[in-house]
């Protein structure tokens, strides 16, 4: 493959990233959520003035998001145009890593399509639920994990699977569920791997967490 074609291609994923970001900072400003989107920025108001999660603070998916937006809120006003459009930024960045993912595992082609099909499908993010948060997470714990040789990946890649779940708290179901047929899976194969260390900090950050 010539290096112009690599170029060709990293350029048009480049494209498309940016203009996730505009459609999303456009829809941000045009089509702002009264619904969706002032339920979280309440919430992040209840916190500020010093509200207690989960007692006196409604939370729906858990309280990540929450810590997310109250820690911008030292840098950037959060407000309901700041939220939706900060997540836009989050949904294009994780396509972005995505791509370097599948480009990793398979090649830049199939990278390519594969990113295009998910763009067509979901240019941009609409609602700023925690799922973008969390996805975002979920894919920085394979993009470790496939870094292995990266110091610190090991321990890097199980803070990124805990976050997850900080703010998206459903996911913890899903999660559990696959580490223990994995693990299950090594047992009866008798074979090691850095997975197993990954999922022990995992549980571990999750038992002093809760």
């Amino acid at each position: 493959m010539s290096e112009k074609y690599k170029i060709f291609i990293y350029f048009f994923v480049l494209a498309l990233i940016l203009s996730s970001i505009y459609f999303g900072y456009d829809y941000s400003v045009y089509n702002q959520d009264y619904h969706h989107t002032f339920f979280i920025l309440s919430s992040i108001i209840d916190y500020d003035k010093g509200l207690k999660l989960f007692e006196e603070i409604f939370l729906q998916y858990g309280p990540g998001q929450i810590f997310f937006f109250n820690f911008l809120g030292n840098f950037i006003k959060i407000n309901l145009v700041s939220i939706s459009f900060i997540t836009s930024i989050i949904y294009a960045l994780n396509l972005y890593i995505l791509f370097i993912i599948f480009k990793k595992i398979s090649s830049i082609h199939i990278s390519f399509l594969l990113i295009l099909i998910i763009y067509l499908i979901h240019p941009y993010s609409i609602y700023p639920w925690p799922e973008y948060l969390s996805g975002l997470c979920i894919t920085l714990f394979f993009y470790f994990i496939l870094n292995d040789n990266l110091r610190f990946s090991i321990y890097i890649s199980s803070i990124f699977l805990f976050l997850s779940i900080i703010f998206r708290s459903t996911y913890i179901l899903n999660i559990l569920f696959s580490i223990i047929i994995y693990s299950s899976i090594l047992y009866f194969l008798n074979k090691k791997n850095n997975l197993k260390k990954i999922f022990n900090l995992f549980l571990i950050f999750v038992l002093v967490f809760f």
